[in-house]
């Protein structure tokens, strides 16, 4: 007797009108049992598919439980892969019962009506694998609506896209509590390759150990809107193309792209984007792991490279590495505004520039409530911002990055602008200048209410150096405990416009001259006013500040503190260049400095004299000249 039956052959054993293979194409659902491993007959799921085909409805093919138990023998396809052209359900027992191969001779399963309206198939409890084929689709080739839930695609290989499942359809693809493992494709997706226009949700899925030769070696998907939830992509490898986890995106700008409470970790790419790349679209990131994932060139963690917008929310990204690249952690080059609140970035590298984050080009990045912490680059050991570059920093914390060579927490490419607001940065290396940050020519940088401190430079500007900037403006702010070579704190040099007001200048040290500033305004004005310079040391000149230039820039101290400062050279307080330009110190008070050599509180080496306005030089100590030494004038 056939294992196969309609549902209503058991009340009718007799009646020949009733078994399957005499009836005619079926309306109502029938309910059809795999009962053995064979690939053909009576009893096979090879069988069981070919009748529902045959059928209007949709049918549902479960499998006998006393046949497979734990252990049992494969489905062995010998006949090539199996075609799915009606809307049905497959129903395994668990995908350690019910194991379907390929033989490494065919792929599992086609899915195709060949129509352009897709029907829908479900596939659940079951494992495929030993999947081939030379073009797309190892495990599973399908243009349906698709819903794979409870099952393992692994070993599966395609010499074109999609080692374990190829699918191209305007219809839903979804995957729900399943492993995608150990996958190969000769092109793209390793594990998957997922586009057309219709959606995607992927929620508690593993996508592990898949290859892709090209891009997307765990996952290559553009589609309409895609969503990744409560999932791991891990230690997937991609070749000569980005994306050594997953590569995303949207079929449009403003479709939405979404990706929660999920790790991307240990992936890695031949070329670009170790972790996670993101095309055109609306991404939105919330409780994400970017982690441990590495890239031979640019983008260790991730890369947005697309138009549209990316948010991360809550995310982490750590540990990642770009080695011989840009953009450790993240590497930001789309066209829109991307936003990263609530996160961490840490210990991630570059071999080139931006250990933590890479801003390139016409990127706009916006950075809140974020802890960048131990990375390491050449330059920019946490940001760095291509020429031309725009970012935004509040309520952050930028702590122990490193960069080999300037700028340990930040560099501002030619043209650049960064606006800081609220921020803490404190304990940051340069193996050259800018122990917190260095502008380039024309870069730009507003702070307001931020920390500096115990940063250091091997090179100029303990916590920030300058050569040839364009505005620079900072507010409310404290500098304490920098170490730079010229310029504890601040070395500023031929800037267009500078204003440092309401800040103070604390305890910093240089091993040349200006203990906390090093002043140098060739071409615009600085605007010193409302500040407090005070225990400061330079082991040359100027302890508090070192004014320099090229006599055209104009200079102004203003109702500012400059007191307990100490230079072994000349000018305790306050030292002014032979070249330098107009100097005027108004309702300033300079007390109690020192300098073992000319000049206790003002040393003045040039021969234009400093304009004094109301102000107190005194009580400062030098064994030359106590309080002032050189020209001045009072008014």
């Amino acid at each position: 007797m056939k294992s196969i039956k309609h549902p209503l052959a058991a009340a009718h054993e007799t009646s020949p009108a009733l078994l399957l293979e005499s009836l005619e194409p079926r309306i109502a659902p029938a309910s059809l049992l795999v009962s053995n491993s064979n690939d053909g007959g009576d009893g096979s799921l090879r069988a069981a598919i070919e009748q529902a085909n045959e059928s209007s409805s949709r049918d549902r093919i479960t499998f006998d439980r006393t046949f497979f138990v734990e252990g049992a023998p494969p489905i062995l396809l010998t006949g090539g892969e199996i075609s799915i052209s009606n809307p049905i359900d497959i129903v395994g027992l668990g995908p350690d019962r019910i194991v379907i191969s390929g033989n490494d001779a065919s792929r599992v399963f086609s899915i195709d009506d060949g129509s352009t309206k897709a029907i829908s198939v479900r596939i659940s409890g079951i494992t495929l694998t030993d999947g081939f084929t030379g073009d797309n689709g190892g495990g599973i080739f399908s243009r349906e609506s698709l819903a794979l839930t409870n099952s393992v695609i692994t070993g599966n290989s395609a010499a074109e896209e999609g080692g374990g499942l190829y699918a191209n359809t305007n219809g839903r693809v979804t995957i729900q509590r399943s492993q995608i493992v150990g996958n190969v494709s000769g092109d793209f997706g390793g594990g998957l390759y997922l586009i057309g226009g219709g959606s995607t949700k992927i929620s508690d899925v593993t996508v592990s150990g898949n290859i892709a030769l090209s891009g997307g070696g765990g996952m290559f998907a553009v589609r309409d809107s895609i969503s990744v939830t409560n999932s791991l992509i891990a230690d997937n490898r991609s070749g000569s193309e980005s994306g050594g986890g997953i590569k995303l995106g949207a079929n449009s700008e403003t479709g939405r792209v979404s990706l929660q409470n999920s790790t991307i970790t240990g992936n890695t790419s031949g070329s670009d984007v170790g972790g996670l790349y993101l095309g055109r679209g609306d991404f939105r990131l919330n409780g994400v792991v970017v982690s441990n994932n590495s890239a031979v060139n640019d983008a260790g963690g991730l890369a947005w490279g697309g138009v549209g917008q990316l948010s991360a929310t809550n995310s982490d990204f750590s540990n990642n590495a770009a080695e011989s690249g840009s953009g450790g952690g993240l590497y930001l080059a789309g066209f829109g505004d991307a936003t990263i609140s609530r996160s961490t970035v840490s210990g991630n590298t570059s071999g080139d520039s931006g250990g933590g984050i890479q801003v390139y080009g016409y990127s706009s990045a916006v950075i809140a409530r974020t802890t960048i912490s131990g990375n390491t680059a050449t330059t920019g050991g946490a940001l760095h911002l291509s020429p031309g570059g725009l970012a935004s920093l509040s309520r952050s914390t930028f702590a122990g990055n490193l960069a080999t060579g300037a700028g340990g927490a930040f560099f501002l490419e030619d043209f650049a602008a960064l606006s800081v607001s609220g921020s803490d940065f404190s304990g940051n290396f340069a193996g050259e200048t800018g122990g917190a940050g260095h502008l380039a020519v024309g870069a730009a940088i507003e702070v307001f209410r931020s920390n500096f401190t115990g940063n250091f430079a091997e090179g100029d500007g303990g916590a920030l150096f300058a050569l040839s900037p364009g505005a620079i403006s900072i507010v409310g702010s404290a500098f304490t405990g920098n170490e730079g070579e010229s310029g504890g704190a601040i070395s500023l040099a031929t800037g267009d416009v500078v204003s440092l007001v309401t800040s103070s200048f604390v305890g910093n040290s240089a091993r040349v001259d200006g203990g906390a500033l090093y002043v140098e305004t060739s071409r615009g004005a600085a605007d010193l006013a409302r500040i407090l310079v005070s225990q400061n040391y330079a082991t040359g000149s100027g302890g508090g500040i070192f004014f320099a230039g090229t006599g055209i820039g104009q200079q102004t101290l203003a109702n500012s503190t400059v007191r307990d400062n100490f230079a072994d050279g000349s000018g305790g307080g306050v030292f002014v260049d032979p070249s330098n330009g107009p100097l005027t110190i108004e309702r300033s008070t300079l007390t109690n400095n020192i300098a073992l050599s000319e000049g206790g509180g003002l040393a003045n080496f040039n021969t234009i004299p400093v304009s004094l306005i109301r102000s107190n030089i005194s009580a400062n100590y030098s064994p030359l000249g106590p309080n002032i030494d050189g020209p001045v004038t009072n008014a």
